[in-house]
C-alpha cells in the first residue's frame, strides 16, 4: 500500500511538472513568435500624421508671411499718403512766399508809377497853364537881345528835355507796375492751386491712415489666431511663437537694409564711373 501512494503521488508530481513546464514553454514560445513592436501600419499612421502636421503648419506660416506682406503693404501706402501731403505743404509755403513777394513788389512799383503819373500830371497842367507851346514861342520873341534869346533857348530846351523824362518815367514805371502785376496774379494762382493740392493730398492721407489703422488691426488679430494655431501644431506658446517671428521679421529687415545698401554702392560707384568717363572724355576733347 504504501508503494501505491509514492507512485499516486509521482505520477502527480510529473503531471504538474510537465503541465507546467509546457505551459512555460508556451508562454515563452509565444512572447518569441509574437514581439511586442510598432506594426508597419502604426509607423505609416506616424508618419502620415506628421506630415499632415508639417503641411498644416506650412499653411499657417504662410498665411502668415502673406498677413504680414499685407499689412507692410497697408502701411506703406499710409505712409507715402502722408510723404505726399508733406510735399503739397511745403510746395504750398513756398507757393504762398513767392505770391507774397510778388505783390509786394507790384505794389512798390506801383507806388512809383503814381508817383511819376502825378509828376506828368503836374507838368502837363503847368505846361496849359503857360499856354502851351505858345508860351514857349513868347521867349523868344519878347527877348531883348541874342544872348537872352540863347539863355531863354536853352531853358526850354531844359524844360522840354525834363517834361520828356518825366513822361519816359511814367511810362516805364507804369508798365513795370502792371508786368509785376500780372506776375503777382500768376503767383497767386499758383498758391491757390496748392492750397487745393494741399487739401487733396491732406484728405486722402487721413482716409489712408484710418483704413490702414483698421486694416492694422484686423491684421494683427488674424495673426494672433495663426500664432496660437502654431503654438498648438508645435507644442510651444505664443510668447515662443511670437519671438521666433520677430526673430524671423528682424533678419529678413537686416537681408533687406543690407540688399538696399549694396544696391545704392553699386549705383554710386556705377555713377562715379560714368562721371570719370565724362571727365576724361572732355580732357581727350
Amino acid at each position: 500500500m504504501p508503494n501505491a501512494r509514492k507512485t499516486v503521488r509521482l505520477q502527480v508530481f510529473l503531471t504538474a511538472g510537465l503541465a507546467l513546464a509546457m505551459g512555460t514553454g508556451a508562454t515563452a514560445l509565444n512572447a518569441y513568435a509574437d514581439p511586442v513592436y510598432p506594426s508597419a501600419g502604426q509607423v505609416k499612421a506616424a508618419h502620415d500624421a506628421d506630415g499632415a502636421k508639417a503641411a498644416q503648419i506650412a499653411t499657417v506660416e504662410g498665411r502668415l508671411k502673406a498677413s504680414k506682406t499685407r499689412l507692410q503693404t497697408v502701411r506703406s501706402a499710409a505712409e507715402a499718403a502722408s510723404e505726399r501731403y508733406n510735399l503739397a505743404r511745403i510746395l504750398l509755403k513756398e507757393r504762398t512766399d513767392a505770391a507774397e513777394a510778388a505783390t509786394l513788389l507790384a505794389a512798390k512799383a506801383q507806388k512809383t508809377a503814381d508817383v511819376a503819373s502825378d509828376k506828368l500830371g503836374q507838368a502837363a497842367a503847368a505846361t496849359y497853364r503857360a499856354g502851351g507851346s505858345l508860351a514857349e514861342l513868347e521867349v523868344f520873341l519878347s527877348s531883348k537881345g541874342p544872348q537872352e534869346v540863347l539863355d531863354r533857348a536853352d531853358a526850354v530846351h531844359m524844360l522840354s528835355d525834363i517834361r520828356t523824362r518825366i513822361l519816359q518815367d511814367a511810362t516805364g514805371t507804369s508798365a513795370v507796375a502792371q508786368g509785376l502785376r500780372r506776375q503777382a496774379a500768376q503767383a497767386q494762382a499758383q498758391r491757390l492751386a496748392g492750397a487745393q493740392l494741399a487739401e487733396t493730398a491732406r484728405s486722402d492721407a487721413e482716409t489712408q491712415m484710418a483704413s490702414a489703422a483698421a486694416e492694422t488691426a484686423k491684421i494683427q488679430t488674424e495673426q494672433d489666431v495663426m500664432l496660437a494655431q502654431l503654438a498648438t501644431l508645435r507644442n510651444t506658446t505664443i510668447a515662443l511663437e511670437r519671438q521666433r517671428q520677430a526673430g524671423l521679421q528682424a533678419e529678413a529687415d537686416r537681408q533687406a537694409a543690407a540688399q538696399a545698401r549694396a544696391a545704392a554702392q553699386a549705383r554710386a560707384e556705377a555713377d562715379t564711373r560714368a562721371a570719370n568717363a565724362r571727365a576724361a572724355a572732355a580732357r581727350a576733347a
